[in-house]
């Protein structure tokens, strides 16, 4: 898996106030009957489904990929966006609600790879680094996916994590951020291959065993 390149993008800024947040999808927590455990880390796996909402009010879900795609080399899971072979495949083809689904998946299985590294301490600062900053991002996502998108841009550049409104957990803080980023990235691959191989592979593998 190759290393993350960052952009030599970030700025002095001023913090001047709250930033408004956007639209905000509404989301309802369900729970998956899967869990994961990856470097010691327990994951329950659980996401949060998209309820509804008027196709008028909800902003069209942009493709997840980041340029860097691994299914054409035979990978179940893409090494890149963590979206599934099928689901790259099958992409443009997907309603709204279906790409939503996919997703809320991968954001919610990001945030929770995030949240064991970092905490967020001021949201809204956070927020307007991102937008001051000018790095891409989703808004609509969990902030903890917010700190990931800065730590690809830069994670290099950030000497001081409290100015971009968050810290790192007591536990890592003897990591760099670019090996917290690194980590962060593998783990999010396992986690989405564990519950890859749970849904996908295992059907058929009881498949053709009841059929043998």
């Amino acid at each position: 898996m190759g290393v993350i390149q960052e952009l030599n993008i970030f700025r002095p800024s001023i913090h001047v106030g709250h930033i408004e947040a956007g639209l905000r999808l509404e989301n309802s927590a369900i729970h998956a009957p899967f869990s994961a455990t990856i470097a010691g880390t327990h994951y329950p796996c659980t996401y949060n489904e998209i309820t509804p909402e008027p196709l008028s009010i909800l902003p069209k879900v942009k493709t997840p990929c980041i340029g860097v795609c691994s299914t054409g080399i035979g990978d179940a899971v893409c090494r890149g966006c963590k979206r599934y072979a099928h689901e790259v495949i099958d992409w443009n083809g997907y309603t709204e609600e279906q790409k939503r689904i996919v997703d809320a998946r991968l954001a919610q299985f990001l945030a929770q790879c995030v949240q064991n590294r970092f905490r967020i301490v001021d949201r809204s600062l956070l927020s307007w680094q991102l937008e001051t900053q000018q790095i891409r991002h989703n808004p609509d996502h969990d902030p903890h996916c917010w700190i990931f998108a800065l730590l690809k841009a830069g994670a290099g550049q950030i000497e001081n994590p409290a100015a971009f409104g968050f810290e790192v957990n007591l536990a890592y803080r003897e990591h760099s951020l670019v090996e917290l980023r690194e980590q962060i990235d593998a783990e999010y691959y396992a986690l989405s291959s564990a519950h890859y191989d749970r849904y996908y592979l295992a059907p058929d593998l009881f498949g053709r065993e009841s059929a043998g």
